[in-house]
């Protein structure tokens, strides 16, 4: 799964980001090791959850983007569909809506 591990793109910076996944109103667990990187499994070099930390994203290199972040942990975010590692997808329909906040910003 690494996707983007050795060629960071940027200058280098270090940010943190705090982070939460919620789905059908509960707490997706992004502390679970498909999620984590670790020295010597990176998923992505530059953009990464680590030490069984679910809640905050490292970025190492500025022109990394949320959609890295996301495509690194085998997640697909687009307009309409969540898709996690192509076994579970959350889509807009009849009864659900997605939606996507950044900064407690709803996002169009």
């Amino acid at each position: 799964m690494l996707k983007n591990p050795l060629n960071p793109r940027g200058a280098k910076t270090h940010e943190h980001a705090d982070f939460k996944l919620y789905i059908n109103n509960k707490e997706f667990d992004l502390t679970q090791d498909d999620y984590q990187s670790t020295a010597g499994k990176e998923l992505n070099y530059a953009l990464h959850l680590h030490d069984n930390n679910g809640d905050n994203i490292h970025k190492h290199y500025t022109d990394e983007t949320l959609g890295d972040f996301f495509s690194s942990l085998g997640i697909t975010l687009t307009e309409d569909c969540l898709e996690i590692k192509s076994e579970e997808t959350y889509c807009n329909d009849e009864t659900n809506i997605l939606k996507f906040y950044v900064n407690g910003e709803l996002m169009s």
